[in-house]
């Protein structure tokens, strides 16, 4: 047993010295590479020695634009003790110092320090020119050669530093092209040294040079100066004079070399400023010649021609670029960003998706919106018709399908061809904006739209159904100004149209049936139900604008009682196509219509024609007797006795209105069908032993009672007065003799109290 524990014993203490050995020699590669760091080279990952059993808080590996380098263990360089093997062989290590804290303050000194210096270039010539005394000192020859010294001097140090200092180098560097882009503007538009073409020249070389150094030496900075100075050179050196031809076709050689770096080094930022630039300045130029009135033809076509060659550069050479970085992504991998400092800010607005800033680029949208800027400056410069720019946006969907079908060769199910093909199906869509209008331009967006429901269900792709949806939204947008203009029109005019036999309600019919069948397509119940609540709102709004010019409106009326009543039967039967609040509000929308009527016609008798049987009267008759048939199809009983009671008041204010037109004494005549509507409900409630019937026709007769001796006792004759006091008192005592016998309770309920809406009453006990 002793030599067992002796032998673990020793196995361990190996095993313990293997360790150390191990966390010594890490210890020493990071240290190496922290003093490699600190010189600005360090290497791509160092990758732990063999036997080393480090383990930290996070992967030694940089975090994307965080200032982190690669292999440097997270507690290094905060200065803290979270990066520690499980044996503590890295507890109480720390930094005197904070790494990031240190290439943060390098990065924006170095900035700084090299704006001022440029400041301080510019204050030169500036103070050169107003102080005379200093001319014989430094004459202009003497100034511009100081200039040129200086930014070569920046430029030596920048080549000179940048094998061990990278970041600085680049800084230094890009203050040397600066000085020489202000040098030469100094020279030629405040010295007077350098001619038109000379000063041209030079600009022209030093935007060659920092293309040439930003090649040479990997920076994304002095390529976007290069760019940005280049672009600007025609406007600084601008003395009134050259043809818009010239500037068009400088610009596009500046936008080619910059395309070139782009699709060699894949720098966004570079993408970014020409695109920006190169579109300036195309603007610029034209804001220069239409200033002066309509721009010679001459230039016009110089300009277009720069629009087609901007197009064709900012659209295909990064989507190409995309598209190789797919195909092979090491070999056309994205930089990361170059700017530590905002990695923080960055990561922390992005939600910790590092992805974003490192893999994701701004090719894709650039190559879209290349081809807008295109459409607009054709519009700006020819202002052709609509049919003309439907054919342009024609010829930019299918330039943009073809490039579909080309990169789905190099890169197949990726972004690239997606997007081309995005882009061709929504240029497609603003063709047919430019090239129809008026319904048929409304019923092929609706059709298109239920097309790209039908084929994101099939591809799963929420990019087309969002599309499909923007699409429906505008036709919905654009249909109810037509759908409400037309009902009022047709109030307060006269229209000889027949009804859904007009080009604009069958185009309406065919929306809505597009609309619900796109919602079978549409995977989102919640979605779905909003699709088939608009059609069914859209089915009632067209009836309405159909048929309410027709009869003061009765036809109207019916028509949306009678789909009232159809939408609370289809909400019962299948309640996934239809909507039990759309049926209610859609039948409260009746009923005051209803009431309006009805309350207009009640104490103004109009010459309608004879009470009762004329065409609006019997339009309310069927219109209150649909609302009665709603109550059947709902379900819950407070809803069925607010349908009941609301069919029941329309029906006396009916009566009220239609007896009204009767000669000698309506009132009599009302008072007479009130009773007689009252005593029906009564005695219908008793042989249905039904307790709200029966309460219903109490109410009614109770009314009629008052009616008597309110209004009827005063405004009638003494004759009617006689009749219906004796005709309604022997009513109500006959009613009472006969309650027992009318009474037909059912026997399984014997005792009960009195029912709910619908049930029946119990028989009292004898």
């Amino acid at each position: 047993m002793m030599r067992e524990g002796g032998g673990n014993l020793e196995e361990r203490v190996r095993r313990l010295e293997a360790d150390v050995e191990g966390h010594d020699r890490e210890l020493e590669r990071l240290r190496s590479r922290l003093a490699l760091f600190m010189q600005g080279t360090v290497p791509e990952r160092v990758e732990p020695s063999p036997g080393a059993s480090v383990t930290s808080r996070e992967d030694p590996v940089a975090v994307p634009g965080s200032g982190v380098p690669e292999g440097v263990p997270e507690g290094l360089l905060w200065g803290t003790e979270t990066n520690r093997s499980s044996e503590g062989a890295w507890q109480g290590l720390r930094l005197p110092f904070e790494l990031t804290n240190l290439r943060r303050w390098e990065w924006w000194m170095n900035k700084v320090g090299i704006a001022l210096f440029l400041m301080g270039v510019v204050f030169l010539f500036k103070f050169s020119w107003d102080r005379g005394w200093l001319q014989v000192l430094l004459t202009p020859v003497v100034r511009v050669g100081l200039g040129i010294t200086l930014g070569s001097a920046l430029v030596w140090v920048g080549l000179r530093v940048y094998a061990g200092r990278r970041a600085f180098a680049q800084v230094v560097l890009g203050g040397g092209i600066g000085t020489y882009y202000i040098t030469g503007f100094a020279a030629y538009g405040m010295l007077g040294v350098f001619s038109h073409p000379a000063a041209f020249a030079f600009m022209a070389a030093v935007t060659l040079l920092a293309f040439a150094l930003a090649l040479r030496q990997g920076g994304a900075a002095l390529a976007v100066i290069g760019v940005s100075g280049g672009l600007a050179t025609p406007f600084l050196l601008y003395d009134g004079e050259g043809a818009l031809g010239g500037l068009v076709l400088y610009a596009g050689l500046v936008l080619a070399g910059a395309m070139g770096m782009y699709l060699f080094k894949g720098w966004r930022s570079l993408l970014l400023i020409t695109f920006a630039g190169y579109w300036t300045v195309l603007v610029t130029g034209y804001a220069g010649v239409a200033s002066v009135g309509a721009p010679p033809v001459a230039d016009g076509v110089a300009l277009q021609v720069g629009a087609v060659f901007g197009w064709i550069s900012l659209w295909l050479v990064p989507s190409a670029r995309e598209a190789l970085r797919s195909a092979n992504p090491g070999r056309w991998r994205v930089p990361e960003l170059g700017v530590p400092e905002l990695g923080a800010p960055v990561r922390a607005f992005v939600a910790g998706n590092e992805r974003l800033l490192n893999e994701v680029t701004p090719a894709r949208l650039i190559s879209f919106a290349a081809s807008l800027v295109l459409l607009w400056m054709t519009q700006l410069l020819w202002s052709p018709a609509g049919t003309t720019m439907g054919l342009v946006a024609i010829g930019i969907a299918s330039s943009h399908g073809l490039a579909w079908a080309g990169f789905r060769r190099v890169e197949r199910g990726g972004r690239v061809p997606y997007t081309q093909a995005i882009a061709a199906l929504l240029f497609a869509t603003l063709s047919l904006v430019l090239l129809l209008e008026g319904e048929t331009l409304l019923l092929v967006l609706a059709a298109e739209a239920a097309a790209l429901h039908f084929l994101a269900r099939r591809l799963s792709d929420r990019v087309v159904s969002f599309i499909g949806h923007a699409l429906f939204a505008i036709v919905g947008a654009w249909s109810l100004p037509l759908l409400l203009g037309g009902t009022l029109d047709r109030l307060f005019d006269t229209y000889t149209l027949i009804p859904f036999l007009n080009a604009h309600a069958l185009v309406s019919l065919a929306i809505v049936a597009l609309v619900f069948a796109s919602s079978t397509a549409i995977g989102q119940p919640e979605v779905r139900r909003v699709y088939r609540v608009f059609g069914h709102a859209a089915v009632a709004g067209l009836l309405l604008r159909e048929f309410v010019y027709l009869v003061d409106g009765s036809y109207a009326l019916a028509a949306l009682a009678l789909y009232a009543v159809g939408l609370h039967l289809l909400s019962r039967r299948r309640p996934e196509w239809g909507t039990t609040g759309g049926a209610h509000a859609l039948a409260a929308f009746v009923g005051l219509w209803l009431a309006g009527r009805l309350a207009a016609g009640m104490g103004f008798p109009g010459d309608s024609g004879t009470a009762v049987f004329n065409l609006p009267g019997l339009a309310d008759l069927v219109v209150l007797s649909l609302i009665l048939v709603c109550s059947w199809t709902v379900g819950g009983g407070k809803v069925i006795l607010a349908y009941r009671l609301a069919a029941h008041a329309a029906l006396l204010a009916w009566l009220w209105r239609e007896f009204e037109m009767l000669p000698g004494s309506p009132d009599a005549y009302i008072t007479v069908a009130w009773g007689l509507a009252g005593a029906a409900l009564f005695v219908g409630g008793l042989r249905r032993d039904h307790a709200y019937l029966i309460r219903g026709g109490v109410a009614t007769l109770f009314l009629v009672v008052a009616k008597l001796f309110l209004w009827d006792l005063a405004a009638l004759d003494p004759l009617w007065r006689v009749l219906l006091f004796l005709g309604f008192g022997g009513l109500f005592l006959l009613l009472s003799y006969h309650l027992r016998n009318l009474w037909n309770p059912r026997e399984d309920d014997d005792g009960a109290e009195l029912p709910a809406p619908g049930e029946h009453i119990s028989r009292p006990s004898q």
